[in-house]
């Protein structure tokens, strides 16, 4: 958590928000985890597990990159992607 240089907010979810940051030379994606939302801490962290999981075995150019993970804050560190989550991509196409 010491090597990120947290940037602005650039989303939020229903398990917690997405920050940008400076991790070294790369602009990364970091997605904190907040447990006390949901009031089901357990399995927040159970589908945050899996993210991660599943994350570490893909690897595709097509596929967001894993950078790491945090445990004290609970975080996840992905690739940037500039041009934002799919979805928002999509919508904001014209049909």
């Amino acid at each position: 958590w010491e090597s990120l240089v947290m940037g602005k907010l650039v989303g939020k979810g229903s398990f917690g928000e997405i920050q940008m940051a400076a991790y070294g030379d790369k602009v990364v994606a970091v997605k904190k985890i907040d447990v006390s939302t949901e009031g089901d801490g357990i399995r927040c962290m159970r589908e945050t597990f899996r993210e991660l999981m599943v994350l570490s075995l893909l690897q595709h150019e097509n596929i967001v990159g894993l950078e790491g993970a945090c445990f004290q804050p609970f975080a996840i560190v992905m690739e940037y992607l500039e041009l934002g989550d799919l979805r928002s991509y999509l919508n904001s196409k014209p049909d």
